[in-house]
């Protein structure tokens, strides 16, 4: 694979020193591809957050481990707390399903049901021209940012591919015409 990337190059992504402040339509959105099992040799559950602004996207945080379904459950009401978000996306697949039931049922989350469409690499190269274009931000010192990059660049030739499921499914979301996401049954404006 060569150093700049695969499917999804290295220096698409613009950088940012401090993220933006939050203004009045900007949304916090956090996107979490949930693991079915917590053992070693398993994936890891994924939570990107973002800030958007119209349909551009800052990552601000990356939360990646290895939990059993309760501790993910928990981790996915304390994280959304925690960043104040205002949607939280779940794929309706494995565990997302029980998760989706039991977060809408137990807490005040806006959960957005994903539906995934199509294979991986796929979903991926749909949105890659949100990040060639330029809309992608990524801070330009964080703790994850070695192993994001070397997982995103190698798909879908790395070890692991959860990162990459969380921003694609973000970007999946982002891409999609206003007005058109449903939380708990009913449609919100966006």
């Amino acid at each position: 694979m060569p150093k700049e990337g695969g499917i999804v190059r290295w220096n698409w992504f613009r950088i940012y020193g401090d993220p933006p402040e939050q203004l009045t339509g900007d949304r916090i959105v956090q996107s979490w591809d949930a693991a079915s099992c917590a053992d070693e040799m398993n994936d890891y559950s994924v939570c990107t957050t973002w800030l958007t602004r119209k349909n551009r996207a800052w990552l601000l945080d990356l939360k990646r481990e290895r939990l059993e379904f309760p501790e993910l459950r928990r981790a996915i009401n304390s994280h959304a707390v925690q960043w104040c978000a205002d949607l939280v996306l779940i794929e309706k697949a494995g565990s997302g399903i029980s998760l989706i039931q039991d977060l809408n049922r137990d807490t005040g989350l806006n959960i957005v049901v994903i539906v995934p469409r199509a294979d991986k690499a796929t979903r991926l190269m749909n949105v890659s021209a949100i990040i060639s274009g330029g809309r992608v931000f990524l801070p330009k010192d964080a703790p994850w940012l070695a192993e994001f990059q070397h997982e995103i660049t190698l798909f879908p030739n790395a070890r692991h591919d959860d990162q990459v499921d969380s921003v694609s499914q973000f970007l999946g979301w982002l891409k999609q015409p206003p007005f058109r996401w449903y939380v708990g049954g009913k449609m919100i404006e966006g």
